[in-house]
């Protein structure tokens, strides 16, 4: 289980009773943040065991990069760059980006870089604009490699209305970028508040942005949570200690079904 699964799929009527058909014949079932199965126990009634097994990133690619030879690309020495990743639906909430990025800017010179697409990418657009900061938005599209783009940043903003996981905070803790975002979901599973970031309620886009100027001046702190971001990212989320976890589910399975057949 990754999240629509449940977050999405499981709420129609249609499709609920052959997702809990699906979970509770299989053998094994996994979950990617605690809040998630607590959610698939409440929506679907669910009582069997569900393993938690968290979203991984491999080091090899995740990793602090250095960008100073394209950084001036998008932004100048004296500014910072806030980045938000999605699909830009509206569970994203991407108008909440664009207000906390005013709110920042107004303090510290900042850009924004937007990466991906979805249907809210007009709205944000549109917000932009109401803000008088469309000149300070750069919107990239999708990328289908953004290791080296999320290195550029200096924060990365996730203020969604629900996440499961949040993988692209977890991409951005590996590269040492810290999270400004919602206190929802399994967000906090993964950003340990006043460590590898900060968060607040979601739509509380003053104390974010606030966050994010704590974070953006002063150097000693930010550069402390860019340590722990990297440290936490290797040694919790590491796909070396999370294929394990998934090998021990494998044989604990193997395992069963072969003491079934010895028995008949």
């Amino acid at each position: 289980l990754h999240g629509t699964d449940i977050t999405i799929l499981a709420q129609d009527e249609s499709l609920k009773d052959l997702i809990r058909y699906a979970i509770n014949k299989s053998d094994a079932v996994t979950a990617v943040s605690n809040d998630l199965i607590r959610e698939t126990k409440e929506v679907l009634s669910i009582q069997r065991h569900i393993d938690l097994t968290y979203n991984f990133v491999d080091k090899r690619i995740y990793h602090p990069q250095d960008c100073s030879g394209y950084r001036s690309e998008f932004a100048s020495e004296k500014e910072k760059i806030l980045m938000h990743i999605s699909n830009f639906r509206p569970v994203k909430r991407v108008l909440d980006v664009i207000d906390i990025f005013a709110k920042v800017n107004q303090k510290v010179p900042s850009r924004l870089l937007l990466v991906g697409e979805g249907p809210d990418l007009p709205k944000a657009n549109s917000r932009a604009a109401e803000w008088g900061i469309s000149d300070r938005i750069t919107f990239l599209g999708k990328q289908d490699e953004v290791a080296q783009l999320i290195s550029l940043a200096d924060l990365m903003l996730l203020p969604s209305e629900k996440e499961s996981f949040g993988l692209v905070a977890l991409e951005a803790m590996a590269c040492g970028v810290p999270t400004v975002g919602s206190k929802v979901g399994g967000i906090p599973e993964l950003v340990k508040h006043g460590r590898t970031g900060y968060l607040a309620p979601v739509g509380d886009t003053d104390q974010m942005a606030e966050y994010a100027v704590r974070l953006l001046t002063d150097p000693l702190l930010y550069r402390r949570f860019s340590e722990e971001c990297v440290q936490r990212a290797r040694t919790v989320f590491c796909s070396d200690i999370i294929t394990s976890q998934y090998e021990e589910i494998y044989y604990r399975v193997v395992g069963s079904k072969l003491c079934v057949q010895a028995e008949t």
